[in-house]
């Protein structure tokens, strides 16, 4: 594989990724921008929101380039030299899928909770009344 993209090739992409999203998630309507006084010397706010609308590329960009960094390392153990059975790599990668999953699962299950606690649909305690709206019960 002499041709593709190197490590350093996709770092930029995947930097410029990251400003595009900022830049969407900035910019995308009016109201994310209305409290501050921005000038958009040479543009107007309707050009940037434009604009930033179509900066949702970002998404595509960075799954591309994680996609080809995958590819390109199953590819490179492919090599009679430097050789690593396919169960192996998917395990290793199905792996680190099921932790980021599980991790991001607790942190939303664990978020849910606080706000409902906070919202007082889940009192803590013997006053709850209701057994299935005790926390404990949750």
């Amino acid at each position: 594989m002499g041709e593709g993209l190197k490590k350093e090739d996709s770092a930029a992409l995947k930097g410029i990724a990251i400003l595009m999203m900022v830049f969407h998630h900035c910019y995308r309507t009016e109201k994310k921008f209305a409290g501050y006084e921005i000038l958009f010397t040479p543009f107007t706010a309707e050009n940037v929101i434009h604009l930033a609308l179509y900066m949702k590329i970002c998404v595509c960009i960075f799954a591309f380039v994680s996609g080809y960094g995958l590819m390109y390392g199953y590819l490179r153990n492919q090599n009679p030299d430097n050789r690593i059975s396919d169960s192996a790599f998917v395990k290793r990668h199905l792996f680190r899928l099921l932790v980021s999953c599980c991790s991001c699962l607790s942190c939303v299950w664990s978020q849910k909770w606080l706000f409902l606690w906070q919202m007082g649909n889940y009192p803590l305690g013997e006053d709850c009344g209701d057994p299935d709206r005790c926390a404990w019960a949750f």
